[in-house]
């Protein structure tokens, strides 16, 4: 049975995972000690360092397979994909109108902010923060963004930042 593991260091044999480093080759089984990546998650293994390197899956994840004793598995990492949510953030004393719906962008890749579909009267929009109180925006309308914002939970929100006119 193929597994998977959150913890840090762990080391990977056919029939489990552990948390210590440990050589199971008495047990007819070979392992890889790998580290956990941020920012990807393991779509399964090859028994081809290579071909996992190049995203071949020859084994599936949480999948029983016969006949592996005495074989080395590569994990064939793959970026996670998260989920960018807009809010419009009206001040207090405005009513944001329009509407935006999330994006889905992808570890590793870089990627275009949506345009500003909010109005709000009395305010000019100045970009977009991920914090709610924030005066001065982080990311500028459709910004094309090369940094990883990859949260934990798979979900992110951008929220608008208004400047009040004079």
């Amino acid at each position: 049975n193929l597994t998977d593991t959150e913890d840090g260091e762990s080391t990977w044999s056919l029939w489990g995972i552990y948390n210590f480093p440990q050589d199971y080759s008495s047990f007819g089984y070979k392992t890889y000690i790998h580290k956990q990546r941020p920012g990807y998650y393991i779509a399964g293994y090859n028994e081809n360092r290579q071909k996992a390197a190049k995203g071949k899956v020859q084994y599936k994840q949480s999948a029983k397979y016969k006949n592996l004793a005495n074989k080395t598995l590569y994990a064939v990492w793959k970026p996670c994909k998260y989920t960018i949510k807009f809010d419009s953030n009206a001040p207090r004393d405005a009513k944001a109108t329009g509407k935006m719906s999330a994006v889905t962008a992808t570890h590793d890749k870089t990627f275009t902010l949506k345009a500003n579909a909010y109005k709000c009267d009395g305010y000019t929009f100045i970009g977009w923060s991920t914090n709610r109180k924030a005066k001065v925006a982080k990311y500028t309308d459709k910004q094309c963004i090369n940094e990883n914002l990859m949260p934990e939970s798979g979900e992110m929100t951008l929220y608008a930042v208004w400047e009040k006119n004079n």
